[in-house]
Parts: C-alpha cells; sequence; structure tokens
C-alpha cells in the first residue's frame, strides 16, 4: 500500500499533455472532494493501484465518482499520478499521507480502507469527460437494469478562481487549456447495439450510486 504522496513539481505540469454519478455532462467543474479512496488490486499478480475520488458540486447534492490509476499492474507510475501530483501542487501540499480510514460509499455503507485526507474537503477545479463502458465489440456496455455504463474521466485539473492549471502556473502562461478542452472535448458515447431500446442515453443514463446520503445513516463522520 502507498503510504504517502509526496509532491512532484515535473510530474504535475505533465498532467496537461494528455490532453458513476450524478454529474455525467462533459465540461468543467468547480468541486469539492469529499473523498479521496487508495485502492490496489487483489490480484498477486498486480501492482496496479488507484484513488477513487468522490467529487461533489458545493452547493448541491450533484456528485461524480472518479477513478485515477497510480501504479500500473507491473508497479511502474501511471499518468493519474501526474493528475494527482497537480491537485497537491494547486492546494500547495507537499507530502499527503496515506492513512486507515473508513471508505464511504454513497448509499450510505462503509468499509476499512485507506484515503488521503490532506486532500479532503478542499475545492478545486476539475475538467471531466463522460465515458460509456464498451463491450469487447464496441457497443454500449449496459447494467442490470438497462441502463449504459459509463464513468466521468479527470481531464485536467485548475484552480477554479483563474482557470489556469498546475503547469500555466508555474510557467506563467495565461489560462487557455480549460477552454481548449471545452472546445475540443465531447460526450465519448458508444455504438448501440441493435435491440436495446431505451428512449435516450442523455436521459436515461443511471447513476446508482448517487443517491443522496445523509451522515444521520451512517454517522457524523461521514464526508458528504
Amino acid at each position: 500500500m502507498i503510504e504517502n504522496f509526496a509532491y512532484n513539481k515535473t510530474a504535475a505540469a505533465s498532467a496537461d499533455m494528455e490532453g458513476s454519478s450524478s454529474i455525467r455532462s462533459t465540461g468543467a467543474y468547480t468541486l469539492r472532494i469529499y473523498q479521496a479512496a487508495v485502492r490496489e488490486s487483489q490480484n498477486p499478480d498486480s501492482k496496479a493501484s488507484w484513488v477513487d475520488f468522490v467529487l461533489g458540486l458545493p452547493d448541491s447534492k450533484a456528485k461524480a465518482i472518479c477513478r485515477l490509476i497510480i501504479k500500473k499492474k507491473d508497479g511502474s507510475d501511471a499518468f493519474g499520478l501526474n493528475y494527482l501530483n497537480a491537485m497537491l501542487g494547486l492546494l500547495n501540499i507537499e507530502n499527503a499521507p496515506v492513512q486507515k480510514m473508513k471508505v464511504f460509499h454513497l448509499n450510505g455503507s462503509f468499509e476499512p480502507g485507506y484515503r488521503i485526507p490532506a486532500i479532503e474537503s478542499k475545492v478545486l477545479g476539475f475538467f471531466l469527460q463522460y465515458v460509456e463502458d464498451r463491450d469487447e465489440d464496441g457497443y454500449q456496455r449496459l447494467n442490470e437494469r438497462g441502463y449504459p455504463r459509463y464513468q466521468m474521466a479527470i481531464k485536467a485539473v485548475f484552480d477554479p478562481q483563474t482557470r489556469q492549471t498546475i503547469s500555466e502556473k508555474i510557467e506563467g502562461k495565461a489560462a487557455t487549456r480549460i477552454d481548449y478542452l471545452a472546445k475540443t472535448l465531447q460526450d465519448d458515447r458508444a455504438e448501440v447495439r441493435e435491440g436495446d431500446s431505451f428512449e435516450s442515453p442523455a436521459r436515461n443514463t443511471e447513476a446508482p450510486q448517487s443517491a443522496p446520503v445523509t451522515p444521520a445513516q451512517v454517522g457524523e463522520d461521514i464526508p458528504f
């Protein structure tokens, strides 16, 4: 298990190089990090690890579940680590220890796990892209209720006040990256297999994990 994330300025700047939830439209959002849970593969042959984020609009119940792959199967750094470094840089956090804590689910349940409390409750800008899951033939992958499975992919992290990414801040450049993404990135929708019948993916896409949760369900320490 990763025990600490130390800010790496070079990796943070690299986050600009690559160009579930009730938040389900591609775009720029100002979001609170409600929870950052660190997980690792249970496969003994894999060293993969990732961070599952619960992000939410500060004044709304709308939330998104986003995953960043931190380590690949072979244990080498994955590109998602650059995004995490970008968060640390924008928040001026040098070290973010991983701590053993309860990990909460949006349905109110929880389990023992590991989190990064140093970045939780903080507000940042995120550019998210709606990406539908695909089966081996490239068609929409549906859940048990017949709705498209999808994820909200983090494509950039930025200062919500200036709209600058960490590399733009470091280099003293104007904020252009987020506007560029807004013009060029769209929802990534998979092809609908013939015979699948629902009105519209945009209206019927379902995210059961985004049901509202209140602290009374599991205790006062729930972060959202």
